[in-house]
């Protein structure tokens, strides 16, 4: 009995107006608001018998807030941006990226970046030589407002992070298909007010 090759060609897409609808899964955080527009789309290709499966794809949120109880200052509405392209190949059992970006915005800043510097082949085969090229996956933090999580942190009596902003840049090299990752970065924390 002759089986025929699984291919496929699959668009995924949802839109979602009030995110609340997933209060029921933080149930247990009941203080916890969460609201904006969703966005998401996905174009599945599954090659002839399964042999690659590729997913390109974006997810779209607008107007994002989360709001709680316990913090005195309530964020800016964010918007939020990922953009991704994967080939997934089972039977090589690889992960080929060839796109990832992720962007948040609060109005006025980019206060998250995070981009790879070319594609990446993350391999989970065991006990393969085959090599990758080093990539660089790039992520930049600009002028976070700490107020945000000021009261989600231990209380340190001396230190006041309410008026101050964190930006920090990271750049992660990932060798041989993920099997190594070497960071190096920097933080810059402004206007921190400490108290002898």
């Amino acid at each position: 009995m002759a089986f025929k090759p699984i291919s496929g060609d699959i668009n995924v897409t949802a839109s979602i107006n009030d995110l609340n609808i997933f209060k029921p899964l933080y149930q247990a955080n009941a203080d916890v608001d969460i609201d904006g527009a969703l966005n998401y789309n996905t174009h599945i290709v599954i090659d002839s018998n399964m042999s690659k499966i590729n997913l390109d794809g974006n997810l779209d949120v607008r107007k994002l807030t989360i709001k709680s109880a316990i913090m005195s200052d309530q964020p800016d509405p964010l918007d939020l941006q990922v953009n991704y392209n994967l080939g997934i190949k089972p039977t090589e059992k690889t992960v080929s990226v060839t796109e990832f970006d992720v962007t948040a915005n609060d109005g006025s800043n980019d206060i998250l970046t995070c981009s790879l510097s070319e594609a990446l082949t993350l391999s989970f085969m065991q006990n393969t030589s085959e090599m990758h090229q080093p990539v660089k996956l790039n992520v930049g933090i600009n002028q976070f407002k700490n107020a945000l999580i000021a009261d989600l942190l231990p209380k340190f009596e001396n230190i006041n992070l309410h008026k101050s902003l964190t930006s920090s840049k990271l750049e992660l090299t990932i060798f041989n298909g993920g099997r190594s990752i070497q960071g190096v970065g920097s933080l810059n924390i402004i206007d921190l007010i400490y108290r002898r």
